[in-house]
């Protein structure tokens, strides 16, 4: 792991301090202060779009259950998988 990839991981740990960091590192404060926030920014999205995944899921799921009498595992119970799955792959 070089030193950028390990200030990359350390940043993540919100149980460790921005100066903590950058003593174990020897990266510039201000820069570790960035990639911090690049972090908690990224997460944020990250969750957005993964309630999103979800919500467009529940969909689905809802159609599923409307459309489930009359078809054996249709096409939104599919679709509704795919969508989950989907997620796994970068999560």
């Amino acid at each position: 792991m070089t030193r950028y990839e390990e200030v990359r991981a350390l940043v993540k740990d919100e149980s460790l301090k921005v100066k903590d960091i950058v003593a174990q590192t020897g990266y510039n404060k201000g820069h570790v202060s960035r990639l911090r926030k690049e972090s908690r920014l990224q997460k944020v999205i990250a969750d957005a779009v993964a309630a999103e995944r979800e919500a467009c899921a529940k969909v689905c799921d809802k159609w599923e259950e409307a459309l489930g009498k009359y078809y054996s595992k249709g096409l939104t119970a599919l679709c509704a998988e795919s969508i989950r799955a989907r997620g796994c792959n970068h999560g």
